[in-house]
This record gives structure tokens, sequence and C-alpha cells, in this order.
């Protein structure tokens, strides 16, 4: 047979096929939830029982651009707000969620409510949250070898899509555990020929802080990651707090990569937060790493002469 243009033609196309429904089958299955490197300073955003546990009203405002320099990587906005009521027996929270992946993009808002026991030297919390996203599927923007191609003649989607979710969150002076399923019900994400749904995630993390001296403590903390269809994911993390003023950290993302990052107590109230992310897999040869920010302000609903330093 000869190396005709045509059968070249076939070729690419049958690999472009390939290498679409390969990126499209990650997107669906092994990265559903935005991923936070620092997680352990907007709890809200995975646990609705973390409502109301900062001691006044709380807001976070983060942006992460993942993989830079490749197209179509994901790039996430969150912003969390949430208070104690009723004397700080309960607690309400806000979690906005702004996620592009490519040509697919959610906005999702989440209301949350958490009831707090009093143990004899811990808290622990019981959360549930109710939530509404829009999803949409831009297909038309998708690239092809051959624009007039019918296979590829797909039309743009939208999805209004209700979930609920359940969290458990426990705490003292020196430790900390919690677990949250923020969406309870699996749901089918697509009308097209191509399969996307969204799958049951289970969040469980813990932690502690050991005092070295007067100006340093440890906290090292585990975060784990269950996704139906795809591999257990854990991070590993590992704080040294300088002052109680500045944060440094490192993490390490089972079959996933590094993460190096730094947080700065400005005032009592206000946070500023830096991460960054370098790739071990594959994608490292394309990607410039990730990158994530946020800011934090507490405003203090009865503030204490002396304000101890919230570990967790």
């Amino acid at each position: 047979m000869k190396n005709t243009p045509v059968m070249w033609l076939s070729i690419a196309k049958k690999i472009s096929v390939f290498t679409l429904c390969m990126g499209l089958s990650l997107l669906g299955f092994s990265q559903q939830d935005p991923m936070y490197s620092q997680y352990m300073y907007n709890m809200l955003s995975v646990n609705p029982a973390y409502a109301g546990s900062k001691g006044g009203i709380h807001g976070v405002l983060l942006h992460r651009s993942q993989w830079l320099n490749v197209e179509g990587a994901p790039t996430t906005q969150n912003f969390t707000l949430h208070s104690p009521i009723n004397g700080e027996k309960m607690g309400l929270g806000l979690n906005v969620v702004n996620d592009q992946i490519g040509v697919s993009s959610r906005l999702n808002i989440q209301g949350a409510y958490a009831y707090k026991l009093q143990l004899e030297d811990s808290k622990l919390a019981f959360g549930i949250q109710a939530s509404i996203s829009r999803w949409r599927n831009n297909w038309q923007e998708l690239k092809t070898i051959d624009p007039n191609d019918p296979s590829f003649a797909l039309s743009g989607e939208s999805f209004i899509k209700p979930n609920f979710g359940v969290g458990v969150y426990w705490n003292n002076d020196r430790f900390f555990a919690s677990a949250a399923v923020p969406h309870l019900l699996n749901q089918n994400l697509s009308d097209e020929a191509v399969e996307a749904a969204l799958r049951r995630h289970l969040f469980a993390s813990f932690g502690g802080l050991y005092t070295i001296n007067d100006q340093l403590k440890f906290k090292p903390s585990v975060m784990l990651k269950f996704v139906d269809s795809a591999p257990l994911q854990a991070d590993i993390n590992a704080e040294l707090i300088i002052n109680d003023r500045v944060w440094i950290g490192a993490s390490g993302r089972v079959w996933d990569g590094l993460v190096g990052m730094a947080q700065v107590k400005i005032r009592d109230n206000f946070w500023i937060g830096y991460a960054y992310d370098y790739p071990l897999t594959e994608i490292r040869r394309v990607s410039g790493g990730t990158h994530e920010i946020f800011i934090s302000y507490t405003h203090f609903l009865r503030k204490p002469k002396i304000l101890s330093p919230r570990y967790f």
C-alpha cells in the first residue's frame, strides 16, 4: 500500500480521536472536584462541618492556575464565607467554586450548616450542605483536523444539577480529624456521545501540632482522596510555624508531584498564602507547574484581650 496523503490524514484523525477521548476521560474521572494545595487554610471547601470554626466571620478568596503552558488546563476560583451562630454552637457557610477545564466549566454554589458538640477537652462538629451546579460543555470549541468532520458536529450543552453532602470534624488544641463526602449523588453530565459523569468523592484528613520551642512549631497532616473508578490520592504535608506569623511548608502528592508553600499572617485577622506545585508525571515536559494564591480575612465577633492562634 502506498503512503498517500489520504492515508496519513486518516491515521492523524484516529490519533486525534484517541487523544481527545483520553483527555475527556481524564477530565471526567481523574479530577472532578477541584484540587487545592492549601486546603488546610480553607477546610470549608471540602467539609461543611468546618463552618463556624474560626470564631468569627471568616472569608477566603483563592485562585489556582494548574499546569501553566498547557492549553485547556484547569483554572479554579474559590470563595468561602462562614461564621458561628448561636454562641458558636452552630455554624453557617457559603462555598462558591468556578472551575474551568478545557471546553467544560462548572459554577458550584454550596450552603453549609454545622452543629457543634463541646466535649471534655475537644469539639466535634457534624455538617450538611446543599448545592447547585451549572455545568457547561462547549463542544463546538474543540479543534479538529477537519473542521467539517461530521463526527465532531457537537453542539454546546448545559446542565443544572442539585446535590447534597455531609461531613464530620473533630479537633482539640493539638490534633484534628476530618471526613466528608461533598456530594452524595453520582450524576451524568453529558447528553452527547462523550461519556462524562460526576462521581462521589470522600475526603479524609488528620494532623497534629507539636511545639519545638517558643518560636517554632511543627504541623504535619495528611489528606486522603477517594473517588469512584480512580486510584487513591494522598497529600502528605509538613509545615513549620515561625513566631505564629510565618508558615512554611511542603507537600508530597502521591503519584502526582511536590508542593512548596508559604503563608504570612499580616495581622491577627488577615492572611495571604502562596503555593507552587511541581508535577512528577509526564505533564512536566510541557507544563510550567501550578500556581495557587489565597487571601483570607476574619472579623472576630468577640475579640478577647489576648487572641489565641487557631491552628486548625
